[in-house]
């Protein structure tokens, strides 16, 4: 390990917790998608501590994952991809709650019509 390296690695586990995260986001292009790999070259820093950086980026927003797995990609969201999901959720707003009435009748003749085979 480079003492460059060291001293970032130091400088970031002596570092507040947001701090870490400014620095990821510091060296990252929005909408570009980075695998956790070259996350941990860009900034010189061990999985370890990638990870908790990256679990806190994840956690306030500032970072979006794609993926559950070793192939993970993280990207910083662009301001459409930030309007596309407003916009969804706004259009969903409706289906929150627990359905009554019609529309719940409604829902379990859907569900028993999706139960019964066809020929």
């Amino acid at each position: 390990m480079s003492i460059k390296n060291r001293e970032v690695e130091t400088r970031i586990l002596a570092a507040t917790p947001l701090s870490g995260v400014s620095d990821l986001v510091a060296v990252m292009t929005a909408g570009v998608r980075y695998s956790a790999r070259e996350l941990g070259k860009l900034l010189g820093v061990r999985a370890q501590i990638l990870n908790a950086i990256l679990g806190q980026a994840l956690e306030s927003g500032t970072l979006w994952e794609a993926g559950r797995s070793a192939n993970n990609r993280y990207w910083i969201p662009t301001a459409e991809e930030l309007a596309h999901r407003a916009r969804l959720q706004q259009r969903n707003w409706w289906c929150q709650g627990a359905l009554t009435g019609y529309e719940e009748e409604r829902s379990r003749f859907r569900n028993l019509c999706m139960l019964v085979r066809r020929r």
